[in-house]
Order: C-alpha cells, then structure tokens, then sequence
C-alpha cells in the first residue's frame, strides 16, 4: 500500500514538473520571439542612425538608402511572425495577445505607431504580399519599390488583387503620389483591367451544291434563257 502511495505521489510529482516545463518552454519561445523582432529593428535603426550621422539626412540619397533600411527590417519582422503562425489573426484573440506581448518589447525602444498590433499584423502582410525578395540588384518577381515610404505601403497592402497592388506601387513611385493622392487613385479604381478578347467566331463555308440541286438549277436556268 505506502509503495503504490508513493508511485502514485511520484508520478503526481512528475506531472507537475512536466507542465511547469511546458509552461517555461512557452514563455521562453514568447521571449525568443519578442528579442528576435526587437533584434532586426534595433540593428536597422542603428544602421540608419550610423548612415544619417555620416551624410547627414539633407544629403541627397540619405533618405531613400534610409528609408529601403526600415522598409526590410519591417520585412523580416513580418517573416519572423508568419513563420511563427502570427500572421493576420482569426476570430481567436490568441495570435492578437501574442502580438500585443511584442508590441510592448519593441514599446521602449521605439515610439510612434511601429509598436502597435495593427503595425505588426501590416508587416506580416508586407512578407506575405513580397515573399521574395531575391539577392541585392536582382529583379526578384514582385519586388516593393523601396523608394515608397511605409505609409504607401499600409495602403498599397488593403489592394487585395495582386496585379492591381503593384501596378498602383509602380504608378505611386513613378508619379510620386502622396498617400491621399493613393487612396483617391485605389477609390476610384484607376487601375481597370483591359476586357477579356473574344474569339472571332470561325467563318462557316457554303456548302457545296448536291448533283440533284445542280440539275434542278440548271434546267432553271436554261428555261430563262428560252
């Protein structure tokens, strides 16, 4: 009797050891996640930071080598969260609690509306609308244009059509739309895709005469002349 006592005491033990475990393995994937995505955003700034303090952000080219900088950290931080199932959350407030976790690790080192959930979930779109983005100087297919800011972009991500998103990417970086300018062009749907051609339907060839309707017509024709 005390040895199944103890068993029992031991496995009882062992349970608890077992999920205490489970629940610090859970806390430290959070924490994983959270220095990962804190990690890309403090080395980008830094970089940015060091390019600034070198040329100076009136220097002309600062700006966009900046700007292309931010725009890939907020890449790889999208990839980091989708990989890790975070991608745009369902009716479940899971993934949203998860992301409300990170958004207040990036809080202290970034102010502003980079650490909101909404943000987040932007960059996840951002990985998922751009999941290639090829090596440095490649034309990788749907490349972003990194000379738009990333309040282009917000609004580029909510075009759900891919074709239609990058031909309002390329027009808003050619012409150098404002994002007011943006939102009127995606409102008025400027991007019209041209009508599907139709096929010419194939000309139908008369059909040859039969023997009988020849002599019918024949004999017609020499009762005329007479």
């Amino acid at each position: 009797m005390t040895k199944k006592k103890d068993s029992d005491s031991l496995q009882l033990r062992i349970r608890e050891v077992l999920a205490r475990a489970k629940v610090e393995s859970k806390r430290q994937n959070k924490r994983s996640l959270s220095s990962k995505v804190v990690k890309v955003l403090d080395e980008a700034r830094q970089v940015a930071l060091d390019a600034v303090g070198t040329a100076g952000l009136g220097q002309q080219g600062t700006w966009p080598a900046v700007n292309k900088i931010m725009l890939k950290s907020f890449w790889q931080v999208g990839k980091l969260l989708v990989a890790n199932g975070l991608g745009r959350p369902t009716e479940s407030t899971k993934q949203e609690r998860k992301l409300l976790e990170i958004s207040r690790c990036i809080e202290p080192r970034f102010a502003g509306k980079i650490n909101t959930v909404s943000n987040l979930i932007a960059m996840c779109d951002f990985h998922l609308a751009f999941p290639v983005l090829g090596p440095e100087g490649s034309a990788a297919p749907q490349a972003p244009r990194w000379e738009l800011p990333w309040d282009r972009f917000l609004v580029l991500l909510g075009v759900e059509d891919r074709k239609a998103r990058n031909w309002y990417m390329d027009q808003a970086a050619d012409q150098n739309w404002s994002t007011a300018e943006l939102q009127q062009k995606i409102a008025e749907g400027a991007h019209t895709p041209p009508p599907p051609k139709r096929k010419a339907a194939p000309k139908r060839k008369a059909a040859a005469p039969k023997p009988k309707q020849q002599r019918i017509a024949g004999r017609r024709a020499q009762a005329s002349a007479h």
